[in-house]
């Protein structure tokens, strides 16, 4: 395929927040399986006739499956299951992210989850400035967001 995060909403995306994940893999013709084969997997992507099948684990908080599922989209979306290869996703690859596919994902869920102009509109025009509140509005994790905010400027470190 080969889009970025930012080409996925443009194409996908109704603009509301929180940004819908599950309806813009509906959207791109992933066939979803709410499913929990291994609660040590958070996720598993795969085709299969040129359909993506995106596993998600729902015994995992509702932040980690919408991050789960924008992760695996990017692996989708970046290309990374071209010649038949597959993922599957442990908390631990998304924590330390060493595969340069697996970090790949993770910005593009990143991305995805909190764009750049939304992040930027909710603490410049709406005055949302906690890491807290900023979580709550997007449906993502505090350590998400922290890492979000960390990489767009807003926080040092």
């Amino acid at each position: 395929m080969n889009m970025n995060a930012q080409k996925v909403l443009d194409v996908y995306w109704d603009g509301f927040l929180p940004v819908d994940v599950l309806g813009i893999a509906e959207k791109m013709g992933f066939n979803l399986i709410n499913t929990v084969e291994d609660q040590a997997i958070s996720g598993h992507i795969e085709l299969k006739d040129g359909i993506p099948f995106c596993h998600y684990n729902s015994l995992e908080p509702i932040t980690r499956q919408r991050f789960t599922i924008a992760h695996e989209i990017g692996h989708y979306a970046l290309g990374h299951l071209e010649n038949g290869k597959q993922f599957r996703d442990t908390s631990n690859n998304f924590q330390l992210g060493q595969d340069f596919q697996e970090m790949q994902a993770n910005q593009f869920a990143a991305e995805l989850l909190m764009p750049t102009k939304v992040v930027d509109w909710l603490i410049k025009d709406r005055n949302i400035a906690t890491v807290e509140s900023l979580s709550e509005k997007l449906k993502v994790s505090t350590t998400a967001m922290v890492y979000r905010l960390k990489k767009l400027g807003w926080i040092k470190g």
